[in-house]
C-alpha cells in the first residue's frame, strides 16, 4: 500500500502557506473587522444572560437571543430618553464665555509688557520701549468687535455660505446613513455570534489533535474567563467612579457635575489613561467658572478638583481595582498604559478598549507555550481545569478502591497469622 502521508518539510510548507493565506484574508477583510469585533464583544457580554435563559429557563436559543436583544434595545432607549435631557441640562450649566477669558488674558499681557518696558540687569538699565510700545499700542487698539466682518461682506458671502451649508448637510446625511448601516451590520454580527458563537470554538477544537484538545480547551476557557472578568470589572468601576465624581462634584459646587461624572465613568474603559484624561475637562471648568458653593479663587478651586480626582484615583487603584478586578489581567500598570496607547494609535477607541484584554490573552498564551517548551505542566495552579474535574474524581475514587482492597488484604493476612 502506498504511503500518502506528507513528510515533515511538506507539512511545514503547507502550514506556512495556510498562515499566509489566513493573514491575507484578514487583510482583505480589514474594513469590516471593527464591526466584526464590536459584534463579537456585544455577544460575549450578553452570553451569560442568553445562557441563563436557554439552559436554566429552558427557552430555545433564538427565543433567548430575541428576548435579550429586545430587552437591551428597550433599556438603551429608556436610558437615552432619561440621560440625554439630564446631560443637556448639565452641559448648559457649563457656561464658558470665552470673551471675558480673552479680555483677561489681554489685560494680563498688557500689564506684563508695561512692567518690562525697562529692565535692570546688574545695575544697568535697558530701555525696551521702542520694541514693546508698538506691541502695546496694537493690543490697546485691539477689540473683539473688530473680528466681526462688515455687513456687505456677509451679504456677499451668502451664496458661498448656502453652498457650503448644502455640502455640509449632504456630508452629515451621508454620515448618518453610514452610521445606520454600520450599526445594522454590527447588530447582525452580534446576533449571529449569540446564536452560533459556540460552534466556532467547537470547530476550532476539532482541528486540534486529540492529545492536545483538553489543554487547548482549558487555555481558551481561561482566556474567556479573563475577558469576562475584565469587562464586568471595568463596567462596575465606571459606574462607581462616575457616581463618585458626580456626588463629590455636586458637593463642592462643580458646574456640570453630572455631565463630568458621566464622562469620567465612560473614560474608565481606558485603564490607567482614562482617569487622567477625564480630569482635564473637570479642571478646565473649575478654572474658568469656579465653584457654585465655596468662596475661593478659580485657581484654588481647580487645585481642589485636582486633589479630589487624585484621591478618588488612589482609592480606585489601591482598593477598588484589587477587589473588583482582582487578578483578572495581572499586568503591570505601565504595560496596561502602553497597550492602551498603542491600541488607540492603531485602532482608535475600539483598539484602546480591547488593548488590555488582548495583551493579557497574549500573556496567557506565552506562559502556556513557555511551559510546553520546558516540558512542564502548563496549568499547575489553584485554578484547576474545569474539564478535568470529572477525570480527577474518577482517579480519586479508583485510588480509594485500590487502597481499600490493599487494606482488606492486609487485614486478612493479619488474621491468618
Amino acid at each position: 500500500m502506498i504511503d500518502t502521508n506528507w513528510e515533515a518539510p511538506t507539512r511545514r510548507i503547507a502550514t506556512v502557506i495556510l498562515l499566509m493565506l489566513f493573514a491575507y484574508i484578514v487583510y482583505l477583510c480589514r474594513p469590516v473587522l471593527p464591526y466584526f469585533i464590536t459584534g463579537a464583544l456585544i455577544a460575549f457580554l450578553l452570553a451569560p444572560i442568553v445562557s441563563f435563559l436557554h439552559e436554566k429557563i429552558g427557552l430555545s436559543k433564538w427565543i433567548s437571543v430575541l428576548i435579550v436583544y429586545l430587552f437591551l434595545s428597550i433599556v438603551l432607549i429608556i436610558v437615552l430618553l432619561v440621560l440625554i435631557p439630564a446631560l443637556w441640562r448639565a452641559i448648559r450649566d457649563i457656561n464658558i464665555d470665552f470673551v471675558p477669558i480673552l479680555d483677561n488674558m489681554l489685560d494680563s499681557l498688557k500689564t506684563s509688557i508695561e512692567t518690562y518696558r525697562t529692565i535692570e540687569i546688574v545695575g544697568i538699565t535697558y530701555d525696551l520701549s521702542s520694541t514693546l510700545d508698538p506691541v502695546l499700542e496694537g493690543l490697546n487698539t485691539f477689540n473683539l468687535s473688530n473680528i466681526m466682518p462688515p455687513i456687505d461682506s456677509i451679504v456677499a458671502s451668502i451664496p458661498y455660505t448656502v453652498q457650503t451649508t448644502w455640502g455640509f448637510a449632504s456630508s452629515v446625511l451621508g454620515t448618518v446613513v453610514s452610521a445606520i448601516l454600520t450599526s445594522l451590520m454590527t447588530i447582525f454580527f452580534a446576533v449571529y455570534f449569540s446564536l452560533d458563537g459556540n460552534s466556532f470554538r467547537d470547530r476550532f477544537l476539532e482541528l486540534v489533535p486529540e492529545s492536545y484538545r483538553s489543554e487547548i480547551k482549558e487555555l481558551l476557557s481561561r482566556i474567556r474567563r479573563m475577558w469576562g472578568s475584565y469587562f464586568r470589572g471595568q463596567f462596575t468601576l465606571g459606574i462607581i467612579i462616575g457616581t463618585a465624581i458626580w456626588f463629590m462634584g455636586s458637593i463642592i459646587g462643580l458646574p456640570g457635575a453630572f455631565a463630568i461624572g458621566v464622562f469620567t465613568g465612560m473614560m474608565e474603559v481606558l485603564p490607567s489613561l482614562g482617569p487622567i484624561i477625564a480630569s482635564f475637562p473637570a479642571m478646565t471648568v473649575a478654572l474658568v467658572q469656579g465653584s457654585n458653593v465655596f468662596e475661593m479663587s478659580n485657581f484654588n478651586f481647580m487645585i481642589l478638583v485636582l486633589v479630589l480626582y487624585t484621591i478618588i484615583q488612589q482609592i480606585e487603584a489601591n482598593f477598588l481595582i484589587p477587589k473588583i478586578l482582582g487578578n483578572a489581567v495581572e499586568l503591570h500598570p505601565i504595560v496596561v498604559m502602553t497597550a492602551v496607547v498603542v491600541g488607540m494609535t492603531t485602532g482608535g477607541v475600539l483598539g484602546a478598549l480591547v488593548a488590555t484584554p488582548i495583551t493579557a490573552s497574549c500573556k496567557i498564551l506565552v506562559l502556556y507555550i513557555y511551559a510546553k517548551i520546558l516540558k512542564q505542566e502548563p496549568f499547575l495552579d489553584s485554578d484547576e481545569p474545569l474539564d478535568r474535574l470529572p477525570d480527577l474524581k474518577k482517579r480519586v475514587k479508583s485510588t480509594q478502591r485500590k487502597l481499600s482492597r490493599v487494606w482488606q488484604h492486609l487485614m486478612k493476612q493479619r488474621k491468618l497469622e
